[in-house]
């Protein structure tokens, strides 16, 4: 097994991956890779137009595989996932394996509030009743996303919640 040099940001959609993965790269010096916007851009398309044309099973199938070509990158980064990265394909398993896994914890309420206006996202799109399908997605998911190696309260403030991720590594970021 490769040493963990990686850092996964894994979470509901809304929890703040990017802008925390962001300012966790520059804090680190690592790299910083969003799945979503690389996958976006090797196909030329949006993740909603993915969905509209080759649909979800495709798009989940492209994750897998920029999972596989990124967990053998040179250089420490920060991954900010797609929140169902984790959940197919086993691919959580892959994240511990090759990184440390942060899962970025909020509540109903808060992800309720993010999301209720976002028009860009697919899952979304297609979901009349938004509060039923984030309570329904999030008690599906929940229990791969707890098998993180630190679960975070990312509805704290950020700077808050970078200091908990860099205090419960520790050492083994250095």
């Amino acid at each position: 097994m490769s040493e963990k040099k990686h850092i996964f940001l894994i979470g509901f959609m809304g929890s703040g991956k990017t802008s925390i993965g962001k300012l966790l790269a520059r804090q680190l010096n690592y790299n910083f890779l969003d799945t979503d916007r690389t996958i976006e851009a090797q196909e030329n398309a949006t993740i909603q137009e993915i969905f509209d044309t080759e649909g979800e099973a495709y798009f989940r199938e492209l994750e897998r595989k920029l999972l596989l070509n990124s967990i053998s990158l040179e250089n420490p980064t920060v991954f900010s996932t797609g929140g169902g990265m984790p959940i197919y394909n086993d691919n959580i398993s892959l994240m511990l394996a090759n990184g440390w896994v942060v899962f970025l914890d909020i509540s109903l309420g808060k992800i309720y509030f993010r999301l209720k206006n976002d028009k860009k996202r697919p899952l979304l799109k297609s979901n009349h009743n938004l509060f039923d399908f984030i309570q329904f997605s999030l008690k599906e998911r929940l229990p791969i996303y707890s098998m993180a190696d630190l679960k975070v309260d990312a509805g704290a403030r950020k700077t808050e919640i970078l200091e908990e991720i860099v205090i419960g590594f520790g050492a083994r970021l250095s």
